[in-house]
């Protein structure tokens, strides 16, 4: 995969974590990971949570050699003030990443000099889905949900979500933003339009927010930050592998 093909395009790859966890192939993809990744897989309570963590970062350190010459396991992370995991490896070209992983799905976004996040969430049951949104979501939001039920009241809650989750991580600030003060309208072509609060710094030029259906049962979205005309957004699948 071509770096240059960075400069206009941003890059979103999936990988499906419903398959089997098998010993070797575990062992594989722990070979790729820092003392420190490894250390964490360890730390999980429950197998199909390492299993999930373990594919994304593999897909992360995969997906980064397609476009530098660097194999996998040679991937060295550094972590900002706030927390946001960045390339620390010197000499390669200004990669931007951001990871996310969810019940049978990871993925991660790779672009060129831009801030970028993604998120993604299984479509499924919740607990207290419009405490959540009334709590994170701003007021004309949580009012149209209160008119929803069902299947309509779960793709808005999640595209809401995944949408703040997204902007949130470009930023590498975490959920101590004030998210209320977003408000996004979602046609149904996946391209988004936000609008920020008066009193918050962000304005809505200098973003770039998309949603994703991967699959079915999953709804993404990623966020850019990018003040110039809208990147070309290039979807594509993998097998998490060396």
């Amino acid at each position: 995969m071509a770096v240059e093909n960075l400069k206009d395009e941003v890059h979103i790859w999936f990988a499906a974590t419903d398959t089997p966890i098998d010993t070797a192939w575990t062992g594989t993809l722990l070979s790729m990971l820092s003392s420190e990744e490894k250390a964490r897989f360890e730390r999980f309570a429950l197998p199909q949570d390492a299993h999930r963590y373990l594919q994304a970062h593999a897909l992360l350190r995969t997906t980064l050699s397609r476009y530098h010459d660097i194999p996998p396991s040679e991937w060295c992370f550094r972590l900002t003030p706030l927390g946001r995991p960045e390339i620390a490896n010197g000499g390669g070209p200004p990669l931007r990443f951001n990871l996310t992983h969810t019940e049978g799905l990871v993925g991660c976004v790779v672009s060129l000099k831009s801030d970028c996040g993604i998120d993604a969430e299984r479509v499924c049951e919740r607990a207290y889905v419009m405490k959540i949104a009334q709590r994170m979501f701003n007021t004309r939001d949580h009012r149209e949900m209160l008119q929803l039920t069902g299947e309509s009241l779960l793709r808005r809650f999640y595209s809401e979500w995944t949408l703040r989750e997204a902007f949130v991580k470009a930023k590498g600030v975490g959920l101590r933003y004030p998210t209320r003060k977003i408000a996004f309208s979602t046609p149904d072509n996946g391209s988004v339009q936000a609008k920020f609060d008066h009193t918050v710094s962000d304005r809505a030029a200098e973003w770039h927010f998309r949603l994703l259906r991967p699959t079915p049962g999953h709804i993404a979205a990623i966020a850019l930050r990018q003040s110039h005309a809208e990147p070309k957004i290039v979807q594509r699948w993998t097998q998490v592998s060396l």
